[in-house]
Formats: structure tokens, sequence, C-alpha cells
């Protein structure tokens, strides 16, 4: 028989309780990912504009 099954016959409350937190971990792991990367992006696009601006000052 399912380990799961036979765990959620005994402690229903406490497997969907233990779903619902790896489902909460789940998405909070997207989120700091989506985060991350908007970040980075951001940094990148700051980092090209100062370059951009420093380049059209040096031809001046």
């Amino acid at each position: 028989m399912d380990k799961d099954y036979i765990r959620s016959c005994r402690y229903p409350g406490f497997v969907r309780a233990e779903e619902m937190r790896k489902h909460r971990l789940e998405a909070l792991a997207r989120n700091i990912k989506f985060h991350t990367r908007l970040r980075d992006g951001i940094n990148a696009s700051s980092a090209r504009t100062i370059q951009d601006n420093v380049s059209i000052i040096h031809v001046k």
C-alpha cells in the first residue's frame, strides 16, 4: 500500500498541513527567483545606462 495513503488515513490533517507547507515553500522559491531576476535585470540596465552616459561624456 502507498505510504502517503496510509499516512493520510491516519493523520489527514497532518498530511494536508505538510502539503500546504510544501506548496507555500515552492511559491516562495518562485517569488525569490522572480525578484532576483528582476533585480539583476534592473542592475544590468542601470550599469548599461551609466556606461552609456560615461561614453557620451568622453566623446564630447
